[in-house]
């Protein structure tokens, strides 16, 4: 019965699966390759990128494979921007434990909203070590506007996957996102609040940012570390739950079907907060 939300299949046994479930999805690649045709992905990669494959390790073939879903999500992200519709983009794994009206953020005078990445240090590495914080690749919010566009455009093209049947379309989306976004001119975004490199976790800054990309001059938000919650799991550690709208927790070793009934279990019932002096945090 939903409307609005939106589950891509990347191959064709997905597509399979979801039609027979019901469920409201869409095909990711920009023609009807695979559906209705003889190939399925895997098969692809085998058949047309065979020979392109061939040149690396089954180790880095397979890192290739798993880029190539990080590129190509950014292709289909775009093809909606450019359509005039706002995207919502999450992480399979990412956990939502309160509804928000998302008309809020359309209102807002914000082109794009980003959750941090982590605490200290968080990935990219040398990004962080230049300005003291990174975002999160999985889990934004962006507006159908020009300036927005552009940025997303530039990040595919990087990539490599302005059509996502391309062999070569393959990256690290966080690292090239925080690239573009946090270091690189022309669209390195000036933040209106100072930026330090933090040594700990209690130097780390709790407060949300706002900025304003160097060459479009649309404005951007990160959101405070209480709304989009995205750290190490600690039992003591948990954010503020009258606040908490994006749960991202890291579970080591453990199955990422178990993680919602975990975080449930600990987070979803305490106020204990992992920053009790920063309350205000918007």
């Amino acid at each position: 019965g939903y409307t609005e939300h939106m589950v891509v299949a990347q191959d064709k046994e997905a597509a399979a699966f979801f039609a027979s479930k019901g469920m409201r999805h869409e095909w990711i690649h920009e023609r009807d390759f695979g559906i209705s045709g003889r190939h399925n992905f895997s098969n692809f990669r085998q058949e047309v990128c065979g020979s392109y494959d061939s040149k690396f390790s089954v180790e880095k073939q397979l890192q290739n494979y798993r880029r190539s879903l990080f590129g190509s999500r950014w292709t289909y992200v775009l093809r909606q921007l450019e359509q005039g519709t706002h995207v919502l983009l999450t992480d399979v794994d990412n956990v939502f434990v309160r509804f928000q009206d998302l008309s809020e953020l359309e209102q807002s005078p914000f082109d794009s909203y980003h959750a941090y990445a982590g605490t200290v240090p968080s990935f990219p590495k040398k990004v962080f070590q230049e300005i003291g914080f990174t975002i999160c690749g999985g889990m934004s919010w962006l507006r159908a506007s020009p300036g927005v566009i552009e940025i997303t455009r530039t990040l595919v093209e990087k990539c490599g996957c302005m059509s996502t049947l391309h062999c070569h379309c393959s990256c690290d989306d966080q690292v090239v996102f925080n690239n573009i976004m946090l270091v690189h001119e022309p669209y390195k975004i000036i933040w209106d609040q100072n930026v330090s490199v933090p040594a700990s976790e209690e130097e780390m800054r709790w407060e949300g940012m706002t900025g304003t990309c160097s060459k479009t001059g649309h404005r951007v938000k990160i959101w405070d570390r209480h709304t989009a919650f995205r750290r190490e799991f600690d039992p003591n550690a948990c954010p503020d739950k009258d606040k908490n709208w994006i749960a991202m927790p890291i579970f080591k070793n453990m199955n990422k079907a178990k993680v919602w009934k975990k975080w449930r279990e600990v987070c979803g019932t305490t106020t204990t907060s992992v920053d009790k002096n920063n309350q205000t945090a918007s």
